[in-house]
């Protein structure tokens, strides 16, 4: 490729140039074009992008066999530790930040809610993404539109017990500075603030965490009370003069515990009866 970074921040400059000067007067099939000679320039930039970090990613995986097979030196312990890296993913406030908090795609639900989404044609235009695991945080984890929705394969109990229901004092619990443990679940990021060890204890649900429940009284408590698309809007309103931290908490935790349970019949075989999926797939 024989494009210079500096002509591709020149292209760009020339694009806003003449946006600001006749941005009034174009139609919107000349302003796309623009748009498309931009778009251009950007997946260029992605393929070198891609090709930097396959030989990255070659050389790393050297890197990590190489220190396998030989026993590090007390010095190269200590010069990895302070070793600086770039981090390749780029941040919501950095200027090549291709996402946005307010998309221009949305699809509404119902009246007045709307979520973010990329609208496609057919199932076979989305592209494959990943479950991934977080070592620090000893969970499974996906990302939606920039929400990191994170949890684990938990215990469904009868009644509350150990684990189940979520600590109200949260970060601010007395068991880490007492040096406890607390009957009830922190989230891992807690243990992490006070630079302990993220225990192995995985979160439970109780039976009835599952329930929807219009009826919001201290006996319906650890139920749902958001669900129904009927009562969504009304259910939104209640929400705020009843308890419902607990309610939100469990939703992240339930929703990556069900995946895993889809993932599990995955692993397992069982989907083979959902023949739907061998002509969405390909």
């Amino acid at each position: 490729m024989d494009c210079t970074l500096r002509s591709f921040l020149q292209q760009a400059d020339a694009v806003h140039e003449y946006l600001e000067k006749f941005c009034t007067a174009l139609s919107a099939d000349q302003i796309e074009l623009k748009v498309i000679e931009l778009q251009a320039s950007i997946k260029a930039l992605q393929a070198v992008s891609c090709q930097l970090a396959n030989i990255s990613n070659i050389a790393n995986r050297v890197v990590l066999r190489k220190r396998r097979t030989k026993r590090a030196t007390i010095a190269e312990v200590v010069q990895n530790s302070v070793r600086k890296y770039i981090d390749p993913y780029p941040l919501d406030n950095d200027v090549g930040t291709l996402r946005s908090l307010n998309p221009i795609e949305s699809k509404e639900l119902f009246k007045k809610i709307s979520v973010p989404v990329c609208i496609v044609e057919t199932a076979k235009e989305i592209p494959i993404t990943h479950l991934y695991y977080i070592n620090e945080l000893k969970q499974f984890a996906f990302n939606i539109e920039g929400i990191v929705i994170r949890g684990n394969l938990g215990n469904i109990v009868d009644y509350q017990t150990e684990n189940s229901a979520e600590c109200e004092y949260g970060i601010n619990c007395k068991s880490f500075t007492n040096g406890v443990d607390c009957p009830y679940y922190h989230d891992p990021s807690n243990f992490i603030h006070y630079k302990l060890p993220v225990p192995d204890k995985i979160r439970n649900f109780t039976i009835g965490s599952w329930i929807y429940s219009k009826k919001k009284t201290p006996k319906t408590y650890f139920t749902r009370h958001i669900g129904s698309k009927d009562r969504m809007l009304y259910d939104l309103n209640t929400l705020k003069s009843v308890q419902y931290r607990e309610e939100i908490s469990n939703r992240e935790g339930q929703l990556v515990h069900d995946l895993l349970i889809y993932m599990t019949l995955n692993a397992k075989g069982l989907l083979e009866r959902y023949p739907h999926w061998k002509y969405i797939s390909k």
